[in-house]
């Protein structure tokens, strides 16, 4: 009989059954499946024309969508506009090898809302090394993302504020000058790129 966490992973009950015929399953055992199952990132399969075969609780977790729901649809709906070219680049060269495994994209949430993602792929092979398949780890970065735009606005604030100061300000970096304002290169009599270099 199957374990409660067997039923969530594969969300209709035998991954073997639930899977395809083109993938063999046999040596998909138990403990990886546990490992999978409990990790805090979202790990998927796919077949080569994007459609869900297999994914962890984690993704209910992080975008709200039920297992059965991704089951049902594809990656392509659950990628922004703006990112499906990274998805279809991925998906037309899986049958001959992926050249960029990894990229980033924005899924849409049950709700609606947005959620960054940084996305690792890789393909799956049969017993003969036909490519059938495409698997991958999905990371939700959204607090990476937070954590970046800070950093952009008070890299802009700092640079606003020191470019409107009437004192010279210079950063200087390993020996190199990393920033300087229009004020530092009055004071000192030097055009401002000569401080750069």
């Amino acid at each position: 009989m199957a374990s409660h966490e067997d039923k969530q992973f594969s969300s209709e009950g035998d991954v073997s059954k639930e899977f395809t015929p083109h993938v063999d399953l046999s040596d998909f055992d138990v403990n990886y499946k546990t490992l999978v199952e409990n990790a805090p990132d979202i790990f998927f399969l796919v077949d080569l024309k994007g459609k869900f075969l297999l994914v962890n609780t984690a993704a209910q977790k992080i975008t709200g969508h039920s297992p059965s729901d991704l089951l049902k649809s594809d990656l392509q709906s659950l990628i922004a506009p703006e990112h499906q070219d990274a998805v279809y680049r991925i998906l037309n060269e899986a049958p001959q090898g992926l050249t960029n495994p990894y990229f980033e994209a924005e899924v849409f949430s049950a709700n609606g809302n947005r959620i960054p993602l940084e996305i690792h792929v890789r393909t799956v092979k049969d017993k003969k090394g036909r490519i059938r398949a495409i698997r991958g780890v999905a990371r939700d970065i959204t607090e990476r993302k937070k954590i970046e735009a800070v950093l952009r606005a008070t890299e802009k604030k700092f640079t606003d504020l020191s470019a409107q100061a009437k004192d010279g300000v210079v950063i200087i970096q390993d020996g190199i000058c990393k920033y300087a304002n229009d004020s530092s290169a009055e004071v000192l009599g030097y055009d401002l790129e000569e401080f750069k270099g």
